[in-house]
C-alpha cells in the first residue's frame, strides 16, 4: 500500500487530499499535514474588515478531512528529504510514497518589517479584524493600500479591497472626508489577464474616485512620518495603511533546497510535477512560466484545480492506469465592488490572455458567497 501525502490543508490540499481518497478507496493511504488545527478561507478577509463576516464564519478545523478517509497529522514541518522520500516534522517523521506540496504562500510576516508598526496586514485573520476596528472609527483622512512586491496572492483583491472600502464609507456617510489610493507593483491591474480586465479593474476605481498608482514597488516605510518611499523616488503619505507584505515560499521548503532562482518551486505547467521524484507543487507554493513571459498567478481557483489535476494523475499511476489529466489555465475571478461585482475569465495559458470580462451585477455577489460556503463545506 502506497501513501501519498499532502502538505498543506488550504484549497489546493482539500481538493488533492479528498480527490485521492474518494479515487483509491482505501487501496493506498492518503494522509495530509497541516500545521494549523483550523484553516481559514481567505478571499473572505475583505469582508471581514468591514463587518460583513464574523472570523468564526471563516474557519474549519482541518481534523473535518479525517471524514472523507484522509488520514490528517497536524504538525509543522522541518524539512523534506527527497532521497529518502520522507519529512521531518517537529514530532515525528513521516515517509511518502508521492508527495503533494499545497504549502502555499507565507504572507503574515510583515515584509519590510516597517509595515506591521506602520498598517494592518489584508491578508490575515488577525489585520482583517484590525482593519474593522480602525475602520469603524475612522472619520477623515487618507487610507493607503499597498502591494508590497510581486507576486502577491489573488492581485485583483488589492483593488477589491479598495472596492468594498469605498462602499463601506459611502454607506456610512463619510466619503466626501476619506480617500482612497492604491499603490501596485503590477504594471496594470491585473496585468497577466490581459487588457480588458486591467481597463475594466482602472475605469472601476476612478468611476468611484479612487486613485490609482502602477508599477509603483515599496523600497521603505517611514513609521514616524506615516510616509511611504518607493524605488522611483516617490513618497506617499497616509493616515490609515493596509497592505500586502512580499510573500515568500515556507521555509521548510526553501531549506529543503526545493526552490530555484525564483524563490518558489518550478513546477509543469500541465502536469504539476517538480524536478523531484514523485513530488508535485500545487497552488501558491509553484512557479508555473506562461507563454506570455508572465508568471502564474497564485489564487484559490488556481490550486484547487491544480489539486484535482494532481490528484486524477496519481491515482491512476497507483491504480496501474496512464495518466492523461493536464491543468489547461482555464480561471476566473468574481471582484466584489461593494454593493455590486464584476467578473472575469479566460485561459491564462494563451500567449496573449486577454480574460472575457463580465459586467457589474449583484448577481455577482451570490456567486461570491457560494463559492464561500463551497468551501467551507469542502473543509467541513
Amino acid at each position: 500500500m502506497a501513501n501519498v501525502v499532502v502538505v498543506g490543508g488550504g484549497t489546493g490540499g482539500a481538493a488533492a487530499a479528498r480527490s485521492l481518497a474518494a479515487r483509491l478507496s482505501g487501496k493506498h493511504k492518503v494522509t495530509l499535514v497541516e500545521k494549523e488545527a483550523e484553516v481559514f478561507y481567505q478571499p473572505s478577509f475583505l469582508q471581514l474588515m468591514v463587518g460583513r463576516r464574523q472570523i468564526s464564519d471563516l474557519s474549519r478545523s482541518i481534523a473535518n478531512l479525517r471524514g472523507a478517509g484522509v488520514d490528517v497529522v497536524i504538525d509543522r514541518l522541518s524539512a523534506v528529504d527527497a532521497d529518502r522520500r520522507q519529512i521531518r516534522l517537529e514530532k515525528d517523521k513521516l515517509s511518502y510514497d508521492v508527495l503533494v506540496l499545497a504549502a502555499g504562500a507565507d504572507a503574515s510576516i510583515p515584509d519590510p518589517p516597517e509595515l506591521g508598526k506602520s498598517g494592518f496586514n489584508l491578508y490575515t485573520p488577525d489585520g482583517a479584524l484590525k482593519i474593522w476596528e480602525a475602520v469603524e472609527k475612522l472619520e477623515s483622512g487618507e487610507v493607503v493600500l499597498v502591494a508590497a512586491a510581486l507576486p502577491f496572492k489573488c492581485p485583483p483583491a488589492l483593488y477589491e479591497a479598495a472596492l468594498i472600502l469605498r462602499s463601506f464609507f459611502t454607506r456610512r456617510g463619510r466619503w466626501g472626508n476619506i480617500s482612497i489610493t492604491v499603490y501596485s507593483p503590477e504594471t496594470t491591474p491585473s496585468e497577466n489577464t490581459g487588457i480588458r480586465p486591467s481597463r475594466y479593474i482602472m475605469r472601476a476605481l476612478s468611476e468611484r474616485g479612487i486613485q490609482l498608482h502602477c508599477d509603483r514597488h515599496l523600497e521603505s516605510v517611514d513609521v514616524k512620518r506615516k510616509l511611504l518611499r518607493f524605488s522611483d523616488g516617490q513618497t506617499a503619505n497616509f493616515d490609515l495603511l493596509f497592505y500586502i507584505p512580499r510573500h515568500h515560499c515556507p521555509e521548510f521548503v526553501r531549506k529543503s533546497g526545493m526552490t530555484d532562482e525564483s524563490g518558489w518551486v518550478a513546477a509543469d505547467p500541465l502536469t504539476l510535477r517538480t524536478g523531484f521524484p514523485d513530488i508535485y507543487a500545487i497552488g501558491d507554493v509553484n512557479q508555473v512560466r506562461l507563454p506570455s513571459g508572465h508568471t502564474l498567478y497564485k489564487a484559490g481557483a488556481v490550486a484547487h484545480f491544480q489539486g484535482l489535476v494532481a490528484a486524477d494523475n496519481i491515482a491512476a499511476r497507483l491504480l496501474g492506469h496512464e495518466p492523461k489529466r493536464l491543468f489547461g489555465g482555464k480561471s476566473g475571478c468574481v471582484i466584489d465592488a461593494g454593493d455590486t461585482a464584476f467578473a472575469m475569465a479566460g485561459d491564462i495559458y494563451r500567449r496573449k490572455p486577454n480574460f472575457i470580462m463580465f459586467p457589474s451585477s449583484r448577481g455577482w455577489l451570490a456567486v461570491k458567497w457560494l463559492t464561500e460556503r463551497q468551501w467551507l463545506r469542502y473543509h467541513g
